[in-house]
């Protein structure tokens, strides 16, 4: 014969195989082969967690809570827990700024391209356009100007060669004018060396003026 595994029992006769094996009931351990009853299976602790067939009891997992043994619910979505063996919903501590919790999960920094200020938070917020969001980021970090962002980005890209933004936190480059000097970003190394002589200019004169 064979006996039943360890975490089953069989209270029948003439079983022909394991399968006819029953498992323990829930809340309870059973360490030994052979068991003809469910009297046979140890009580689980409180704190620990034995679902049917259990061979051996285990502490409550981490993220978890277990109200009595035969138990398991996990961490209300929101909060965690990293430790073992907790009781009641209240053991889970809520996430911290810059990171998120799913129901039962560990406490995560956001994804990059999102962003939590919050205390508790099941998910993270998508960062809006014009700012960048790296990883377990606080708060948006807007785009300087000369750069953009759109929606849900992790950092600001530069505008390609050519185009310009009208100032911080911009999600698109513009075009820069053809015709005509539209600010810094749009000059030509040329134009750039002129304005450069011409400003030194203004200020040798305003300097030569105030001296009179």
């Amino acid at each position: 014969y064979t006996p039943c595994l360890m975490g089953t029992y069989n209270p029948n006769t003439g079983s022909t195989s394991l399968s006819q094996c029953l498992p323990g009931p829930a809340g309870k351990y059973c360490p030994y082969p052979g068991s003809n009853s469910a009297n046979n299976c140890a009580n689980c602790d409180i704190g620990n967690y034995c679902p049917a067939g259990s061979s051996s009891k285990s502490a409550c997992p981490s993220n978890n809570y277990c109200p009595n043994p035969a138990t398991k619910t996990p961490c209300p979505a929101g909060t965690s827990y990293d430790g073992i063996s907790a009781i009641t919903a209240a053991t889970c501590v809520p996430c911290s700024v810059g990171n998120y919790c799913p129901s039962g999960r560990p406490e995560t920094p956001c994804p990059p391209g999102t962003f939590t200020n919050s205390t508790g938070t099941a998910q993270c917020t998508n960062c809006p356009e014009g700012y960048a969001c790296a990883l377990g980021s606080i708060t948006p970090i807007i785009c300087p100007q000369m750069t953009y962002s759109s929606k849900s980005q992790p950092s600001c890209s530069p505008c390609p060669s050519g185009q310009f933004t009208s100032g911080p936190g911009s999600a698109s480059c513009f075009p820069c004018p053809s015709d005509k000097f539209k600010g810094w970003w749009c000059a030509s190394d040329s134009e750039k060396i002129i304005f450069i002589f011409i400003t030194l200019g203004s200020i040798g004169s305003g300097l030569a003026t105030a001296w009179k």
